[in-house]
């Protein structure tokens, strides 16, 4: 288990993973707008709304007019299920009969 970190220690911890969602969300959005180039569109545009949702201005916005407040656990869950099927859209429109053996072996 991991030791509970005192009051001074999160507050100290604070601004470094709000820059650091910051950070992760706007490399998954760059990621998203190279899903539109490569791959396919829905895969782009829900690659990018999983990048802007771990923005927390974004979060933040979202628990305001809906009304609701997102616990961590329901944000990575958000989080994990745009991800996941923004990488379906894009496994869909790969084309494995180009691939080289070494990845596709059992065709």
């Amino acid at each position: 288990m991991l030791p509970e970190l005192s009051e001074q220690q999160q507050r100290r911890l604070a601004p470094v993973k709000r820059y650091a969602l910051y950070v992760i969300g706007l490399l998954f959005v760059m990621n998203g707008l190279g899903y539109f180039a490569v791959y396919t569109y829905a895969g782009g545009v829900l690659m990018i709304a999983a990048g802007l949702f771990l923005f927390p201005a974004v979060r933040s916005s979202l628990e305001i007019r809906l009304g609701v407040d997102i616990t961590p656990l329901v944000a990575l869950g958000v989080f994990g299920l745009l991800f996941l099927s923004s990488s379906v859209f894009a496994l869909t429109a790969v084309d494995i009969s180009q691939a080289p053996d070494i990845v596709a072996p059992f065709r």
